[in-house]
Formats: structure tokens, sequence, C-alpha cells
């Protein structure tokens, strides 16, 4: 089955990844992180949650037949809100740990 992946505020991600303030292992965290979205934005169908974006909302259609992965920034905040509105959509959505940071 094919995947759509739902990439909540990916730039948030990036953020982290190049901030020279944080903290080295966040650093590093987020660069594995950011690899792992980036490969999805190269190879996967993908739709993105942006900054301004409410991620308990869902603004996008879910084509039928994909199997729906949730990343991005945020894990316990907006992944999961983003999951949970999926959820309550009748959608069987799935956190994408590798593409998600906390």
């Amino acid at each position: 089955m094919e995947s759509l992946y739902v990439v909540v505020h990916p730039h948030c991600v990036y953020l982290q990844a190049t901030c020279d303030s944080a903290p080295p292992t966040r650093r590093a965290a987020a660069n594995l992180v950011l690899e792992e979205i980036t490969n999805i934005f190269d190879h996967e169908d993908f739709v993105v949650l942006r900054a301004g974006s409410d991620p308990s909302e869902v603004p996008y259609a879910i084509p039928d037949g994909k199997e729906v992965r949730v990343c991005g920034a945020f894990r316990d905040i907006c992944v999961a809100s983003q999951l949970r509105a999926l959820l309550a959509n009748g959608v069987d959505a799935k956190l994408y740990e590798p593409a998600t940071l906390d």
C-alpha cells in the first residue's frame, strides 16, 4: 500500500537543526529527522502543514487507498493533534516516528 505523509511544521525541524544555541544533542536529533523529512519530500507523496496551520484540522483531501503517516515537529503537541484530527475524521493514520521531533 502506498503512503501519504502528513508533515507538520517542517520549518520548525529545520530551525532546530540549524540553531547554534540549541544543545548539540538536540541539533543532532533534529538533523536526523530533517534527513528523513527531506527523503519524504524527494521520494514520497506528502502534504505539509505549515506555520499558521491549525494541526487540529484536516485542510486537505486524503486519497483512497493511501496509508497515512503523520510526522514533523512537536510530537506531543502538533503532530499528536493532527493525528487525533485524522482519526476523528475516520482516517487510519499512524505516527511515523523516524521523521518526528519531540
